[in-house]
């Protein structure tokens, strides 16, 4: 546990968590803007012809707004929370969340949450006069250990047992190596 105190106790600064949350959710809102122009294709049982009864248009709206006080740093604590809720609501229930950047977007809009995102470049510093000068460097750690780590950590386990990954890929070696099958 040492290491983790010294992680936790040794302080930087916060601009990359600045960049980092700039990045993030200008990223993810260009992903909710995708959703948003194509929502028929995503929501509708027929697209175009045969309509859900709930129109989801105005969520995606205002997650799209939620998405861009983030990337300004506009009420940071609770746009962090009502983003996850939104992830959690339309990436899980609307998608079939197999995309593994679905996963990334749900771990790291968790872990917002929790993380100080707001302490520099952003207007919740300028509206409340208060800029803190470091943070921890864990923060700068968990969203790659979250974003990376945890959502391909399952896929070892997919590729240790398929056929796919376990002879190339798909592609069988010995089937292009083997002398006959050249001209086939």
């Amino acid at each position: 546990m040492k290491w983790f105190d010294k992680l936790y106790e040794k302080k930087i600064s916060p601009s990359g968590l600045a960049i980092f949350r700039i990045a993030f959710f200008l990223n993810l809102f260009f992903e909710v803007l995708h959703i948003f122009k194509y929502r028929h294709l995503y929501f509708d049982e027929i697209p175009f012809i045969e309509v859900p009864a709930f129109d989801n248009s105005i969520l995606l709206i205002t997650w799209l707004i939620v998405l861009v006080c983030l990337v300004f740093g506009f009420l940071t604590q609770i746009m962090t929370i009502i983003n996850y809720v939104f992830c959690v609501f339309f990436l899980s229930f609307f998608t079939d969340f197999e995309y593994h950047m679905h996963y990334v977007y749900v771990g790291i809009s968790f872990l917002t949450t929790f993380m100080p995102l707001s302490n520099i470049l952003s207007l919740d510093v300028a509206y409340l006069k208060k800029k803190k000068s470091a943070v921890s460097v864990i923060y700068y750690y968990l969203p790659v250990v979250v974003g990376i780590g945890f959502v391909y950590f399952d896929s070892i386990f997919h590729k240790i047992t398929s056929e796919i990954w376990t002879h190339g890929l798909g592609v069988s070696v010995s089937r292009f190596f083997a002398p006959n099958n050249y001209f086939k």
